[in-house]
């Protein structure tokens, strides 16, 4: 059972998953979380350590306001970061600093309750239409095949997380739900908060 603590929603998900239309859309239907959408760092030479220590310092402004009873929801966080690494994106590895940012989360869990969430769409005729319709990057070219690289790296890392003891880890899928839909099975699972 949880505890009265506050809450703690990571998305996480490919592009084209509804990500951040889910993420703003918790923000205003609940009034009581904050949202914090972290922007990629360009590519660097000191890329790894500036993505570390940027991470892991919003994991500790989270942690540092538990006792403020605040909730927050957090469109993508490090694990983007490790993904994108793994996908050959980043000209480093990021599963040290993971593993680091994840003992963080652990520590954190003592404050919030946190639920880990996985947004993905299995139909590739509609992701296609989602990446085509996208109105924001419009310097970046999205593609199908980049969309299911992130689907499937991403399905892996949760199925290696997946009993982790401190947080609530979820796969949604979001293929042929209205946002409203998904924004109730978030707040199903977090227990109405």
């Amino acid at each position: 059972m949880k505890q009265n603590k506050p809450t703690l929603i990571l998305l996480e998900g490919h592009i084209g998953s509804g990500k951040s239309t889910t993420s703003t859309l918790i923000r205003e239907k609940f009034p009581t979380y904050t949202l914090i959408r972290p922007t990629g760092l360009a590519k660097e030479t000191d890329g790894q350590v500036k993505n570390y220590i940027f991470h892991s310092n919003i994991l500790m402004c989270v942690e540092d306001n538990g006792f403020l009873q605040m909730n927050y929801v957090l469109d993508r966080t490090f694990i983007s970061n490790l993904i994108y690494a793994r996908l050959g994106l980043k000209d480093y590895t990021f599963e040290a600093e993971s593993k680091t940012l994840s003992a963080t989360l652990r520590r954190i869990s003592y404050r919030y309750n946190v639920y880990l969430i996985n947004l993905y769409c299995s139909d590739d005729d509609e992701l296609t239409e989602r990446l085509g319709g996208r109105d924001k990057f419009q310097y970046v070219e999205h593609t199908l095949n980049q969309a299911k690289d992130q689907r499937k790296a991403y399905h892996e890392y949760f199925e290696e997380i997946k009993d982790v003891d401190y947080m609530t880890v979820k796969e949604l899928d979001t293929h042929g739900k209205s946002v409203d839909e998904i924004l109730e099975e978030i707040k199903v699972l977090v227990g109405g908060k």
